[in-house]
């Protein structure tokens, strides 16, 4: 695999180990097209079992995301969740769903939107069985808060919603599995 730090490691979708890896996170989407086989690879990834978190996109970002998603994954559903959808009520109600900027916009702005106002939205992309694929958050920076967690950097108001979206996928994703819990970001450098 990829350079590690601590409990996370680069990885691209060629990995040859990239079926160890039971969940990936990937940050600004919008920016990368997958190559063929790139994507028959992520498409096989998924359908065998890996979850793919795609976070830190801002409007107009999924107009770009969708296309290759759709790529990936032809005839999947894309849904716009709601807020009762059981993934934010399972151990913890998530009422809002929750905004969260980058530290440094945060910082500058004490807003939770990088780009102004926008409305937050996690999109699910599912199988022909129902089962969640992908989780597509936008106009919200989750991976950033994790980032800083434990620095005294993040906004307090974060802090509940960052940890019930942690507990609520990339835990469960890598428990049902029968895998440790650990991040692995696919690299598209």
């Amino acid at each position: 695999m990829g350079p590690r730090t601590t409990s996370v490691w680069l990885v691209t979708a060629m990995e040859p180990d990239l079926f160890l890896c039971p969940y990936l996170r990937m940050q600004n989407a919008a920016n990368d097209d997958f190559t063929p086989e790139e994507t028959a690879r992520m498409h096989d990834y998924l359908l065998k079992g890996g979850f793919l978190w795609i976070d830190d996109n801002w409007d107009p970002d999924f107009d770009y995301i969708r296309p290759n998603l759709m790529r990936i994954l032809p005839g999947a559903k894309i849904v716009d969740l709601p807020v009762e959808h059981p993934m934010f009520s399972i151990l913890y109600r998530a009422n809002p769903l929750p905004q969260i900027p980058s530290l440094g916009s945060w910082k500058r702005t004490r807003q939770d939107s990088e780009i102004g106002p926008s409305t937050v939205h996690y999109y699910g992309v599912f199988d022909d069985h129902d089962r969640l694929l992908v989780l597509v958050s936008m106009n919200s920076d989750v991976f950033d808060s994790w980032e800083r967690e434990g620095r005294g950097a993040v906004p307090d108001d974060t802090a509940e919603a960052r940890h019930l979206l942690r507990q609520r996928r990339a835990i469960p994703a890598s428990q049902q599995r029968g895998h440790r819990a650990a991040s692995f970001i696919l690299n598209r450098s």
